[in-house]
């Protein structure tokens, strides 16, 4: 695949659609590659501001593609375009329908106790002859980790789900990457949680325009209020000055 990519704030997002994104699953695994596919939403370019290791992680990653409209307004404005965004909350009910018709297997690391195993019966409900190879919640101690990395090996799992929000989840990836034998590894944020009926999703049409973010906000004002009342202006703020030192470039230049 050619890669596409649009500079947003310093992270470089694939301009990939959902389509694209099932392709490269299927492309990691019949190689039998080793595989990071992350997202990129305005939350991750914020916070990508502050972090440097995240903000290599995410340019570091085989595709960073756009999850959320937010990323397409700034690719506009910034003189580019994106496909419709991939967000892996409502996704991850297609990637499990693709990896059940293609026989590939998914385990599923993140969320609160109980919620990966609660997913992963929604999953197969949906899709019976789909093969979740493994559970595991997401709040455990650092020293656990090898042991968990080990159950994973041992599943033989094609695709890897980390959900532990971000930038933890990036951290985890980042520092198992080697020993973990996978094919594809998704960060996955809430999509475990979503998968398992915990959060509720905003309807579609929500997020078609682009304001499903309010449906969130409104779900769980407590935790997401900073990052949306006061991320989403600062991250538009940051894309225009970003705009407009491209144009003084080109013009100066």
């Amino acid at each position: 695949m050619i890669r596409k990519r649009i500079e947003i704030l310093g992270v470089l997002v694939d301009a990939v659609s959902s389509d694209d994104l099932l392709a490269a699953v299927s492309d990691a695994i019949e190689r039998k590659a080793k595989m990071v596919y992350a997202y990129a939403n305005v939350h991750t370019v914020n916070l990508a501001q502050e972090s440097e290791s995240l903000r290599a992680f995410l340019n570091d990653a085989d595709i960073t593609y756009p999850d959320g409209e937010g990323l397409r307004v700034a690719a506009r404005l910034l003189g580019g375009e994106f496909p419709p965004p991939t967000g892996l909350t409502r996704w991850i009910w297609r990637l499990a329908e693709h990896c059940e018709a293609k026989g590939y297997s998914i385990y599923l690391l993140g969320g609160i106790e109980g919620a990966a195993e609660q997913a992963s019966a929604n999953l197969r409900t949906r899709f019976p002859r789909l093969k979740i190879v493994g559970t595991r919640h997401g709040y455990f101690r650092d020293d656990e980790s090898e042991g968990i990395v080990e159950g994973v090996n041992s599943s033989n799992s094609n695709v890897l789900l980390v959900g532990f929000g971000t930038p933890r989840q990036e951290a985890w990836i980042e520092q198992w990457r080697e020993q973990l034998k996978v094919n594809v590894i998704f960060p996955a944020g809430s999509a475990i949680e979503y998968a398992a009926g915990i959060r509720n999703p905003a309807p579609e049409w929500a997020s078609r325009l682009g304001i499903e973010w309010i449906f969130r906000l409104a779900a769980e004002p407590g935790r997401l209020f900073g990052r949306y009342v006061f991320g989403n202006p600062k991250f538009l703020w940051s894309v225009m000055n970003q705009r407009m030192a491209a144009k003084n470039f080109t013009k100066n230049g």
